[in-house]
């Protein structure tokens, strides 16, 4: 009888080993997708740039479509009428219910510019499922003078992308047609416009005023230097042409 006592005893005990077993097997195996939401990287892409699209929560193997609003209105709240939606991508979600696609920003988005980035399909439990989130259109490198061609004693905005965050970033501009960045100090005259900080982006962005100086037609290269977020020099420059009007 002792016996068949320790029997059972060691049956509960092998089998209670198992199931403890089991559990810490069904945790390790566990997926590390999200169960819901969306992300976009990067969260600041550039008009015409790509971005990674991840959005969890939809039925295994279903079709997910990927859109993005032409407005600052979330598409889910706006009818038709307020809002535009462009189609993005379409993907399957992957056997964690997870749909990754990469997508292509339209070029036609302005700098600065915010839009909805939409998922939309059908949950595991067969419901129709929309994930949403918002992103700030911002170019990754490059230099912009708005408006293209100032006037002479004229304000203009410059936005130059690809600095370090929170880097100082000095705006200058040219007295000659020479590129700044080929010549010698012997060869062209600079004038500092401005010095800004890059924001959160890496995007530094400084209203300066055009010398009076410069004669209508002329042509200038504006410059922004700075520091890229991988610690190196970085120089971005364009050429902008002066007009009476404003572009």
């Amino acid at each position: 009888m002792r016996s068949r006592v320790i029997g059972i005893v060691l049956v509960a005990v092998a089998a209670v080993g198992m199931g403890v077993g089991l559990s810490i097997s069904g945790a390790a195996a566990g997926t590390p997708y999200q169960s819901a939401g969306i992300s976009v990287k990067p969260a600041s892409p550039a008009p015409g740039a790509s971005a990674v699209v991840t959005a969890a929560g939809f039925k295994p193997g279903g079709s997910v479509t990927v859109l993005i609003s032409n407005s600052r209105c979330q598409p889910s709240s706006c009818s038709g009428s307020k809002v535009l939606l462009t189609k993005l991508g379409r993907v399957r979600a992957n056997a964690n219910g997870v749909a990754i696609d990469r997508v292509t920003i339209p070029k036609k988005f302005a700098l600065g510019s915010k839009h909805t980035v939409e998922a939309r399909g059908v949950s595991d439990h067969g419901r129709a499922l929309t994930e949403s989130t918002t992103v700030t259109i911002y170019q990754s490198v490059g230099i912009s003078v708005k408006p293209a061609s100032p006037a002479p004693g004229a304000s203009a905005v410059v936005t130059a992308a690809g600095f370090k965050p929170g880097g100082s970033v000095t705006v200058l501009i040219s007295d000659s047609r020479c590129q700044p960045s080929s010549c010698s100090n012997s060869k062209v005259l600079l004038t500092k416009l401005g010095r800004v900080h890059a924001n959160a982006n890496g995007v530094a962005i400084d209203r300066v005023t055009i010398p009076k100086k410069f004669a209508l037609g002329s042509k200038h290269t504006v410059e922004a230097r700075g520091v890229s977020d991988q610690g190196r020099a970085l120089t971005e420059f364009t050429t902008v042409t002066l007009s009476r009007h404003r572009s």
